[in-house]
């Protein structure tokens, strides 16, 4: 079985940096990029199984819809609660990350996706 794929959409690099890292020692393969715009140019896209993303994404590239067709689970790292939630976002997170919460939600979206339970 191949390693659980993890798209990271995340603009600032610090964070980016340790949102990989505590995902590799989770195991998981990760692949990452700063915009939403740019998920679409990744050939890899369509074999991902889950995909972070942090709020700030959504804030410069305002007016982007979500990505097309997304057929996996996104968690959202959020400053604060959200008003509304895209449509295409199974999961926020509240920032600062503490312990293992990115983690624990990436692992149950990737079971339920395994499982195919609704989100």
């Amino acid at each position: 079985m191949r390693p659980r794929k993890i798209l990271i959409v995340v603009p600032e690099e610090d964070l980016r940096r340790s949102i990989v890292f505590a995902l590799e020692a989770e195991g998981l393969d990760v692949v990452t990029c700063a915009g939403l715009e740019d998920i679409l140019s990744l050939p890899r896209l369509a074999r991902a199984d889950c995909m972070v993303v942090d709020d700030m994404a959504l804030r410069i590239s305002s007016g982007y819809g979500g990505p097309p067709n997304l057929a996996m689970p996104v968690v959202l790292l959020a400053d604060t609660v959200p008003d509304a939630r895209p449509e295409w976002v199974d999961v926020t997170l509240l920032k600062p990350l503490l312990g293992r919460s990115l983690v624990d939600a990436v692992v149950l979206q990737l079971e339920r996706r395994a499982l195919h339970v609704p989100h």
